[in-house]
């Protein structure tokens, strides 16, 4: 049987587009062999036809074959129910709504000042985020041996970082500064920083060049240190990366996230097959909320729900999209 391939290999970040013009569905997948301080990449290329059993897949197919219809319409309905602007919507409502009926426009408008108020003045952002942070915690013992480091994507923001040509991290830096605090405890792990482009629109920088530049900037070397660089959100984050990696069963990983992101993670990994050690980073809370305002800080209040907000609808639509289980 005779199939030609094309395309153009890109072996640091993980990604090989693949052509076939003689036969159906090809799925390049990578193994690597780790030795002592270096990472030897390989390809093995698995055939099959429709109804046979699926493969795994690379980050590159993957993408092709994940649905846009998910990840636009996640960004669409954060963008309504994100907590200030849920606010100014319940208010622009009341007021179209007055044209035609007072009594609901009042209503509406009463409603958006009780939601202003409540959001910006007690600290119901604290409470979600506490509750989230205390589901994992760090190993009260670490392992001996490491075989991989996963850093999740979410410091870096791209869209400046395109402009300027220059790193710009934002307040979830912690992850890959833990990332490289583990790294050098484990000297002989692989360090994989997985993250794409999650923007809806414009930009085509990805996390995964950030990092890069991150490292490079600041003068640190690592030659177990790989890159993902399609993932859009938490669930290809790991899908893919556990596609390009194949874990083992026997193997120990290490999956570095913020505390409050890291329930969904740790579900989504858990979903995937894929065991991980937790170590949460970039803590908000210290452990535990409380209803009375501690001071008067609207737009940290605001801000603490939006994050916290955030997280859990990420929970219901992974768990309505049977990504995950919450049991």
């Amino acid at each position: 049987m005779r199939f030609e391939l094309t395309g153009t290999s890109r072996l640091r970040r993980f990604s090989r587009p693949v052509h076939s013009t003689t036969l159906p569905p090809i799925h390049a997948l990578l193994v690597y062999k780790r030795k002592a301080h270096s990472v030897q990449i390989s390809f093995c290329f698995h055939i099959t036809d429709r109804g046979s059993e699926a493969p795994v897949w690379t980050a590159q197919a993957a993408a092709l074959y994940s649905s846009p219809m998910f990840f636009t319409a996640s960004k669409i309905i954060w963008g309504i129910l994100s907590p200030l602007n849920l606010v100014f919507l319940v208010l622009l409502c009341g007021a179209v709504m007055s044209i035609f009926s007072k009594a609901l426009g009042r209503s509406l408008m009463a409603l958006g000042l009780f939601l202003f108020v409540a959001f910006g003045i007690f600290p119901l952002g604290q409470n979600m985020l506490a509750f989230l942070e205390k589901q994992h915690e760090r190993p009260a013992a670490m392992p001996e041996r490491v075989h991989g480091i996963v850093v999740l994507g979410g410091s870096f923001m791209t869209h400046i970082s395109e402009v300027r040509g220059v790193t710009a991290i934002n307040e979830t830096g912690e992850r890959i500064i833990d990332g490289l605090t583990l790294a050098k405890r484990y000297p002989d792990a692989i360090l994989v920083f997985s993250g794409g482009n999650g923007r809806l629109l414009g930009g085509d920088r990805t996390e995964a060049e950030d990092a890069e530049l991150f490292l490079r900037e600041t003068g640190l070397t690592a030659e177990n240190v790989l890159y993902e660089d399609q993932s859009r959100n938490t669930w290809e984050n790991i899908k893919f990366t556990r596609n390009l990696l194949m874990p083992q069963p026997d193997e120990t990983w290490i999956l570095v996230t913020s505390a409050y992101h890291m329930p969904r993670a740790m579900r989504v990994a858990k979903a995937l097959g894929w065991t991980m050690i937790p170590y949460p980073t970039d803590y908000r809370t210290p452990g535990y909320g409380g209803w009375l305002p501690r001071d008067f800080d609207m737009l940290g209040n605001f801000y603490d729900l939006h994050v916290a907000m955030h997280e859990y609808i990420g929970l219901a639509a992974y768990q309505l999209s049977k990504k995950i289980s919450l049991r």
